[in-house]
């Protein structure tokens, strides 16, 4: 019976908040991603130690930043969508790692296990997606699912298909204890950072109801914001302006009505 091969890891240089990502790591990540092997990444960056030390500690402040970073896309002086520049990649890609880093999910200037598909993902033109990228694509796509599912107060599922509960022995004991294992990559770790979050305040993450400013007639504000307060309904006192005025027109509509 021949025998089980253990996964092959290797340490590559990688700075998630960094510009310069060297083309030989980059070159390195890619082929073993292709063999399916598991990646051990570095990740010092002087940029990333200056943002940790001045992240939010408030829990609502965090909160609200990641928001920001799901849902603020930079825009053309006409409203209009544009790709984002290198600094906007660059300042993502570290506020993201210090967020999950500040939630005690990630190390600072310590290893970093990134789990990578053999597919390489690529653009509208088919050019290959840069990894941090992609990366950080896929942990913010998984972040807007979670707040999805909290805005319908359905079920959040934090590491789909890749969580395993075991018996594992205690030295401490001398006895099997039940223990939930999660898998130790970066993706994991900062879906952890979000939900460690959305157990206390995921009740306030809100979805704005109020009619959308300079919108069609039904059209609705929607902005996801972190509440204030569990009553608060809008995301702003302009938007609660309008829903207000909003409401009185209908009231006087439907008393004008004739009988």
């Amino acid at each position: 019976m021949a025998k089980s091969r253990k996964p092959v890891t290797s340490k590559v240089r990688y700075w998630p908040g960094s510009l310069v990502q060297p083309t030989d790591s980059l070159n390195q990540f890619t082929a073993m991603a292709l063999k399916g092997k598991s990646i051990r990444v570095i990740a010092p960056d002087p940029d990333l130690i200056k943002t940790y030390r001045s992240f939010p500690t408030d829990p609502r402040g965090k909160l609200a930043l990641v928001l920001k970073m799901i849902y603020d896309q930079p825009t053309k002086p006409d409203g209009t969508p544009r790709p984002p520049t290198a600094q906007e990649k660059h300042d993502l890609a570290t506020n993201m790692y210090a967020f999950v880093a500040s939630c005690g999910f990630a190390p600072i200037g310590g290893p970093v296990t990134l789990t990578l598909t053999g597919k390489i993902d690529r653009d509208a033109s088919g050019n290959p997606i840069n990894l941090r990228t992609r990366i950080n694509n896929e942990i913010l796509r998984h972040w807007d699912n979670m707040i999805q599912h909290v805005l319908s107060r359905e079920p959040v599922e934090i590491v789909p298909d890749r969580i395993s509960t075991v018996l594992a022995w205690s030295e401490h004991t001398n006895r099997f204890a039940e223990q939930t294992w999660f898998p130790q990559d970066y993706h994991t770790a900062a879906a952890r950072a979000f939900a460690k979050l959305l157990v206390d305040y995921g009740h306030l993450i809100k979805e704005c109801p109020a009619p959308k400013l300079r919108g069609h007639i039904g059209q609705k504000c929607e902005t996801v914001f972190v509440a204030s307060r569990p009553n608060k309904l809008y995301c702003s006192s302009a938007c609660q302006s309008r829903a207000t005025t909003a409401g009185l027109r209908e009231r006087d509509k439907r008393k004008r009505k004739p009988k």
